[in-house]
């Protein structure tokens, strides 16, 4: 329906895998909800979510979490593995099936992001009022190393405006 109607779907769990294991260090949030949201994203691409809904937008948290960094490991996957037989088309052409925010928290780990999925999958967004949130989203993406004032613009404005067709 989302698909139809053109709206954009928002991925964010509520409450991370092994939650008991990440108690302790603050894990729950540095790795449980990055966890989750790889999972997410590895479900709708294997699902054949993806491949059934071609102009369905997915805005996944948390610069996708996981999923970006593990598309060399999905897509090795896809070529071994019998239960993957049905997936139409190498893992890297899934990563810029999804919107991708800028909740890495670090500059240089956006950068690889970007190098990943390509800065016009990427949009502005900061988790607040979360314990891990971008508190100066702006000043986050002027810092993020190797992009031009364009792409800091798309970012910022231009992209986010297409995901929410505005």
């Amino acid at each position: 329906r989302c698909e139809a109607c053109g709206l954009p779907v928002f991925t964010h769990n509520l409450s991370p895998c092994a939650a008991d294991r990440l108690k302790d260090y603050f894990m729950i949030n540095t790795l449980g909800n990055p966890y989750e949201d790889g999972i997410a994203a590895m479900s709708l691409v294997c699902g054949g979510v993806m491949d059934a809904f071609p102009k369905l937008d997915v805005y996944l948290p948390h610069a996708g979490g996981t999923f970006p960094f593990l598309i060399g490991r999905l897509n090795y996957a896809i070529g071994v593995s019998p239960t993957l037989k049905h997936m139409k088309q190498p893992a890297y052409g899934y990563l810029r099936r999804f919107y991708y925010d800028i909740i890495t928290l670090d500059p240089q780990i956006m950068k690889m992001v970007i190098d990943l999925v390509g800065v016009d999958r990427v949009v502005m967004g900061t988790d607040f009022p979360q314990g891990m949130s971008v508190k100066r989203p702006v000043d986050f993406v002027e810092s993020i190393p190797g992009i031009s004032r364009r792409e800091k613009e798309m970012i910022l404005t231009d992209n986010p405006a297409k995901l929410l067709k505005v």
